[in-house]
Formats: structure tokens, C-alpha cells, sequence
């Protein structure tokens, strides 16, 4: 079988081991923050490169690649982590550490559910740039630069963002609230389930 003709040309080949070289240790950055595992994130790696070589470029890809391999990155990540009905996926250097476990602060699990299960009800996009500005730290100009949006877009979408966080935050915390005292007076508990 003959490849295709945008990967037969050795200028192209070339240009494609420059973007891999250039765009992998940030794109695996992206896919560990996401899955919390090496191999994953090498794996999602591989899939995004291995896509991009099966086809021409998009449109999206040649204004920005930096921008484009860093989304694809995310959204593989994203796609295997539901692949696997969001179970939490725990890092193989964690395992190996002999660290006495922390003290179990209900209070505070139970904030980190509600933020975790917050996350998960946003608008595509909105999660992602609430970790970019608040978990990576990055400046509006930054996310403008790594998204290939306009930095007035990225204010707009961040303000949304805090917004709809806020409410949604607020909506979990009741709901939370509220199975907690149903589970208190035995509302929810099957005769058959063991406690």
C-alpha cells in the first residue's frame, strides 16, 4: 500500500519529527494532569501523533499547533478517563512510596467531591480553563496563547467560567447536603446493602 502523499515527502516527515520533538513534554504534561498515570500520558501522546499522521492537517492545526496538540492531548486524555467510567487512576510512582496515609478529614473529602463532580457538569471548555488559570497558574495572555484565542475571549469564557462554577458549586453542595442527612436518617439504604 502506498502512503499518502503527505507523508511520503521526506520535507514533511521531517516537519513532523520538529512538531513532535517541539510539542510532546507539553502535551504529556496536559494528558498527566489529566489521567494521574506516566503510561497513559504517553499513551495518549502516541494516539494524538499517530491521528495526526493519518490525515492532512486541519485548518485549526496550521494557525496554532502548539494550541491544536495541546487540546487533542486533553481531549484524548479526557476520552480514555470516561472509557473507563471515571475511575481514579493512581500513578505507579505513588504506589511504590511508603508514606503514612494523611488523616481523613470528612469535611474536607467531602469539598473536594463536590468540586471534582462540579467540574464535571460545566460547559466543554470551562473546566479546562479554570485548571489553566487556577491549578496551572497561567496569566489570560498565557491561555490566550496556548488556545489560540483571542485574550478578550479568554477574559470573557474565565468570567463564565467562575460564574457558572459558583452556581453549580452551590447546587452540589445542597445536594451533598442533602444525601448526606437522608443517608444520617436511613433514607436510600436498602434492607440488603451491607454497612
Amino acid at each position: 500500500m502506498k502512503p499518502p502523499p503527505w507523508q511520503s515527502n521526506e520535507a514533511y516527515q521531517k516537519e513532523f519529527a520538529d512538531l513532535v520533538e517541539k510539542h510532546s513534554e507539553m502535551m504529556y504534561k496536559t494528558a498527566r494532569r489529566i489521567t494521574r498515570n506516566r503510561d497513559d500520558a504517553r499513551d495518549v501522546v502516541q494516539t494524538v501523533f499517530i491521528k495526526m499522521s493519518q490525515g492532512p492537517p486541519p485548518s485549526t492545526f496550521i494557525r496554532n499547533p502548539g494550541g491544536y496538540l495541546r487540546q487533542a492531548a486533553y481531549n484524548e486524555a479526557v476520552s480514555l478517563i470516561r472509557s473507563r467510567g471515571q475511575t481514579p487512576v493512581v500513578d505507579d510512582d505513588i504506589r511504590d512510596l511508603e508514606i503514612a496515609a494523611p488523616e481523613i478529614n470528612p469535611h474536607r473529602i467531602q469539598k473536594i467531591m463536590n468540586v471534582r463532580a462540579t467540574l464535571k457538569v460545566l460547559k466543554p471548555g470551562y473546566a479546562e480553563i479554570l485548571q489553566l488559570a487556577y491549578v496551572d497558574e497561567l496569566s489570560c495572555r498565557e491561555i490566550s496563547a496556548q488556545l489560540g484565542k483571542g485574550l478578550q475571549s479568554v477574559w470573557v469564557d474565565l468570567h463564565r467560567a467562575r460564574n457558572e462554577f459558583k452556581k453549580k458549586y452551590r447546587i452540589q453542595e445542597k445536594q451533598s447536603e442533602k444525601g448526606k442527612y437522608q443517608r444520617a436518617a436511613g433514607y436510600g439504604v436498602s434492607e440488603t446493602s451491607e454497612i
